[in-house]
């Protein structure tokens, strides 16, 4: 009896594991709005009041939450970033409906503009992540069938189109930075990492743009694999 209860939570585990490991596709082939179901809109009062939070380490002004671009679509999985040389300047992407969703503002969020649709992405665009360099400039990673990369040199107003970083043909949990230590030997340097899902215990990747993300280096490998042996963990490295 306690064989198979120890061999049935083994089996549980590894069933867990594998499960969270799968590749997420948020918007799988043949995904077309047009044929969602319509919600009616609730409109739910918001607060415009500041509120004052006190706690044991300092009092907090907290500004409410507003819908920064309303539309009659989703907007999920946000990705934030804001120009530290200028923080009037920030931009979020997110999935939405028609493909990768864009809203920037650069007042310090008095007004927004952007919408559902980045210019570029389709249907199955998704996975939005999104980082300002220290010039100004918007890195937009994404992935659909391919992962890209696009930017934006003026705010997010207009793009210079995407362009391809290199991978395996399955992906995703993808991230997106910039290293902006001035200091840095890479000060500049553009980062995209995500999972490479083409093996099956999927290792974290990485590709780099050194010319302002105009092109990405070759992927490689900087992370181990893990498989999961009954009730153990095996790390590969």
């Amino acid at each position: 009896m306690k064989k198979l209860i120890t061999l049935s939570l083994t089996l549980l585990i590894l069933f867990n594991f594998v499960k969270a490991q799968e590749r997420l596709i948020v918007k799988p082939e043949g995904f077309d709005v047009k044929k969602l179901p319509v919600i009616p809109e609730v409109n739910v009062p918001v607060s415009h009041q500041v509120r004052v939070i006190r706690t044991d380490i300092g009092t907090f002004l907290v500004n409410p939450n507003v819908r920064i671009v309303p539309t009659s679509g989703n907007q999920t999985e946000l990705s934030a970033t804001i120009w530290t040389s200028n923080p009037n300047y920030v931009f979020i992407g997110a999935n939405s409906d028609p493909g990768q969703g864009y809203y920037y503002t650069t007042n310090g969020g008095l007004t927004w503009a952007g919408g559902d649709l980045l210019p570029g992405s389709v249907l199955i665009s998704s996975d939005p992540a999104c980082a300002y360099d220290l010039t100004g400039r918007i890195h937009f990673n994404y992935f659909d069938n391919l992962m890209v990369s696009d930017r934006s040199t003026n705010g997010g107003a207009t793009w210079l189109g995407r362009v391809t970083v290199p991978s395996a043909s399955q992906f995703d949990k993808n991230h997106n930075t910039v290293d902006n230590n001035p200091s840095s030997p890479y000060n500049g340097r553009i980062y995209v990492v995500w999972s490479n899902f083409s093996l099956g215990s999927p290792p974290t990747v990485l590709s780099y743009s050194t010319n302002g993300g105009t092109s990405y280096s070759a992927m490689q490998q900087i992370g181990s694999r893990y498989q999961v042996i009954m009730n153990r963990v095996v790390i590969y490295r």
